[in-house]
């Protein structure tokens, strides 16, 4: 039982931590993008 609960465990987990990665990069992307004056005001 618990050997199936850790096979589907370990995709679902890997999927959050790199959607996690994803969000922050994207974040740390936009402040920087805000911060050079590429964002089109309006």
């Amino acid at each position: 039982m618990m050997e199936q609960i850790r096979e589907v465990s370990h995709p679902r987990a890997r999927m959050t931590g790199a959607l996690y990665l994803l969000y922050f990069l994207t974040a740390i992307l936009g402040m920087l993008l805000v911060s050079r004056g590429f964002a089109i005001s309006g």
